[in-house]
């Protein structure tokens, strides 16, 4: 499965894996002659967003929507998750464990 932040049952989405690495998800199933915004999640980087419009005419809006149940919501399957564990540490050590040693030598040698 593969994790997007968004997905309601009226997207369609269309995976991209060969030449840019993105899923787009458009708001609604394209129809003949009309304009639909969508949003890219770039997966390689982080999930990063794009969002745009897409004009349809009569003759490019067949799109092969992928099936909701191959994507899912829930934060456990996000690629990134070693990364923000990580940055999680980070700012723990420089929030608290730093600030608590610098505060605990500071009123150890105060002489009181």
């Amino acid at each position: 499965m593969t994790y997007l932040p968004k997905i309601e049952s009226q997207n369609c989405i269309i995976v991209d894996n060969l030449n840019n690495g993105y899923i787009r998800v458009y708001d609604r199933r394209p129809s003949a002659n009309s304009t639909i915004s969508y949003v890219d999640y770039f997966i390689d980087k982080d999930y990063i967003t794009r969002t745009g419009t897409q004009s349809f005419s009569n003759y490019n809006y067949s799109l092969n929507c992928q099936s909701h149940d191959n994507f899912t919501t829930d934060f456990y399957y996000r690629v990134d998750l070693d990364k923000i564990l990580v940055i999680f540490l980070i700012m723990c050590i420089f929030c608290f464990l730093l600030p608590l040693k610098i505060f605990s030598k500071l009123f150890k040698r105060g002489g009181l």
